[in-house]
């Protein structure tokens, strides 16, 4: 029982599958984006990040402060939804130290002396948290298709 221990706490920290690039194309994705918060990074490579109130097949509207910036369809080159950083890295924490904490505390009980099993916990969930907010948490949201590479022609003439 305890060999599938190490395993399940490494499927813990497994990242995400991201989206596809041809799912990435579609503009119509900023639509269940309103109201939530996204990076986004015109064709000039000016970065935004703002919450995005309106989306239509032309373009998006951003809040970013208290101003409002539309930007056209053709003008996003990319945009990157901003996911939480710190709450499901404390969850994951602490269950990596509620797993860790029973196995080192075989053997011991509440008369031991130093023993404090919701102290090792909450070390771990704030390492979790820690580890969690390093990471840039974002999540690809819009990837305009990309231009075709300009074709080259050799031609030798004698």
């Amino acid at each position: 029982m305890s060999y599938l221990i190490l395993p399940a706490l490494l499927l813990v920290f497994l990242p995400a599958p991201g989206a596809h690039a041809d799912r990435l194309e579609d503009f119509s994705r900023f639509s269940r984006a309103i109201g939530e918060e996204v990076s986004l990074v015109d064709r000039s490579g000016l970065i935004r990040e703002g919450m995005v109130e309106a989306a239509t097949v032309d373009g998006i509207t951003l809040r970013v402060g208290s101003a409002t910036q539309s930007l056209p369809r053709a003008e996003v080159a990319r945009a990157d939804r901003m996911t939480d950083g710190r709450i499901d890295g404390a969850i994951k924490g602490a269950l990596v130290g509620l797993v860790m904490t029973a196995l080192a505390s075989q053997g011991y009980d509440s008369t031991t002396p130093g023993y404090l099993p919701w102290a090792s916990i909450a070390a771990y969930a704030g390492l979790g948290c820690l580890i969690d907010a390093a990471e840039a948490n974002r999540q690809p949201l819009f990837r305009a298709p990309s231009a075709p590479a300009p074709t080259l022609k050799l031609s030798l003439r004698f």
